[in-house]
C-alpha cells in the first residue's frame, strides 16, 4: 500500500450571500484520488447545507454537525476520483 500524498489545497474565508457559494479548485492528476471539502460557518446563520458538487459531480456528505458550544455548523463532503484540473466547487 502506498503512502497518501496531499495535493492542492484551496482556502476561502468569506461571507456568502445567497443560496449557494462557488470557488475554483485545481485538482492534481493521478490515481486513487480523494477530494475532501470541509465547510464551517456560524450556526447563528439560519442557512443549512444541502449538498456540494465539484465540476458538476455530486459529492457525498460524510457528516454534518452543529457545534453549539463553538457556535459553528460544520459539514464534510468527499468525492472519489474527482476530475483533474480546474473545476468549480459549489
Amino acid at each position: 500500500m502506498s503512502t497518501p500524498t496531499k495535493g492542492n489545497v484551496t482556502n476561502n474565508n468569506s461571507n456568502p450571500s445567497g443560496n449557494s457559494f462557488s470557488i475554483n479548485h485545481t485538482q492534481n492528476s493521478g490515481n486513487n484520488k480523494l477530494l475532501v471539502l470541509l465547510i464551517t460557518m456560524s450556526s447563528q446563520n439560519s442557512r443549512s447545507f444541502t449538498g456540494a458538487t465539484y465540476g458538476g459531480v455530486a459529492m457525498t456528505q460524510l457528516y454534518q454537525i452543529n457545534r453549539g458550544g463553538l457556535i459553528q455548523r460544520m459539514v464534510c463532503y468527499y468525492l472519489e476520483n474527482p476530475p483533474d484540473g480546474n473545476n468549480t466547487v459549489t
